[in-house]
């Protein structure tokens, strides 16, 4: 994903686009409410951003932005071992969940539409691909040797491990303990990648 410096207006709208999508769904957010919301005219969201569908994936592509500059905040204060790093990805998605669960509830919402709509589908699946990059550089940095595919699908299970806690935590009324979860999550990926590598 090609980073982009978002304008003052543009900034503003996502911020006001954000806090409709938690509320209202895709379906259900309107231009004139993302406009009320940021508190200036529907002009101004399609000078920015043209349609409903562009603010969406700008919305998309912000969240994350800000998922991923988290995560590398949390990996730079992290000790450099593989464990530690590999909990920097579990750390930054438990910080997500506890202080910006609106964030994964778009997020959800957004993998709904993705079923449907070719363009949010394409941005939906490149930003997957960015956590699973990312979780692969570590692996290739700790432990090289270990075989690329299974590099890949240890990639694409702590992708779902990590959605599995928002979903969970997000729905139940009594929900998960995230260190529990994530302790454990940490503990079945270390014993897949100790039996792995011997």
């Amino acid at each position: 994903m090609k980073e982009v410096e978002l304008k003052v207006g543009e900034k503003q709208i996502i911020e006001a686009a954000i806090r409709i999508l938690s509320k209202k769904t895709i379906s259900g957010t309107r231009l004139h409410l993302v406009a009320q919301e940021a508190g200036i005219s529907n002009s101004n969201i399609v000078y920015y951003f043209k349609s409903k569908k562009r603010l969406l994936l700008a919305v998309l592509n912000e969240i994350q932005r800000r998922s991923s500059e988290r995560r590398k905040i949390i990996s730079k204060e992290a000790n450099s071992t593989l464990v530690d790093s590999l909990s920097g990805f579990f750390k930054s998605k438990k910080e997500m969940i506890l202080h910006e669960k609106d964030y994964d509830i778009i997020k959800f919402d957004f993998w709904l539409q993705s079923l449907v709509d070719e363009n949010i589908r394409d941005v939906y699946v490149c930003n997957n691909k960015i956590w699973r990059s990312d979780i692969i550089s570590e692996l290739d940095k700790y432990i090289p040797d270990l075989a690329n595919d299974k590099k890949v699908l240890i990639s694409h299970i702590m992708v779902s491990m990590m959605m599995g806690a928002s979903m969970q935590y997000i729905n139940e009324k009594e929900p998960v303990d995230l260190d529990s979860y994530f302790s454990l999550c940490m503990d079945m990926l270390l014993c897949v990648l100790n039996t792995s590598s011997s």
